[in-house]
């Protein structure tokens, strides 16, 4: 698996970071079984995304790739849309164990079109050419809608949890 640098789990009202520091944070955005969450941000906060996957993506069919050897791939689109700004989109690559009952492991995150809506430079790790987290610093003011895209190969469940934090470091 690659390495993504530092990356923190949201166990409000820290994130536990893999580097054994931690983060305040402050969930501004919730929802269960649904596609999208939506949350008001601030120009200069700092929003990340975390999300658990449908129940049943870990089943079905998978990508195969040989940047990925022994995983079947998953690949998720996460798009930001801020009121009036623009969007940006980032995409998961998410790996499950070849013949193995396992979780989902998170193996890229990627940002494949940004319009403006994040500075995602404060979750990018050159290391790996792969971003720790999907968000970054809100550009401006507004409204910012989270959109799950349908995942490849297709999966029909929604995420069970999308949980956007505003971050105080």
């Amino acid at each position: 698996m690659l390495n993504l640098g530092t990356f923190c789990l949201a166990s409000s009202p820290t994130s536990l970071c893999s580097d054994g520091t931690s983060a305040a944070n402050e969930i501004i955005g919730h929802a269960e079984n649904q596609w999208t969450v939506s949350a008001n941000v601030t120009q200069g906060d700092i929003i990340e995304l975390n999300f658990i996957p449908g129940m049943n993506w870990s089943h079905g069919t998978f990508d195969v790739n040989d940047r990925y050897p022994g995983f079947g791939l998953l690949y998720v689109g996460t798009n930001f849309t801020i009121q009036k700004v623009g969007d940006t989109l980032f995409v998961f690559t998410l790996g499950i164990l070849v013949n193995q009952t396992s979780p989902l492991f998170v193996l890229d995150i990627n940002v494949t079109a940004n319009n403006g809506a994040f500075d995602s430079s404060p979750f990018y790790n050159s290391n790996s050419n792969s971003y720790s987290q999907a968000g970054g610093i809100a550009q401006s003011s507004g409204n910012c809608t989270l959109n799950v895209i349908s995942p490849w190969p297709s999966r029909t469940d929604p995420p069970i949890q999308l949980i956007l934090l505003r971050v105080w470091s």
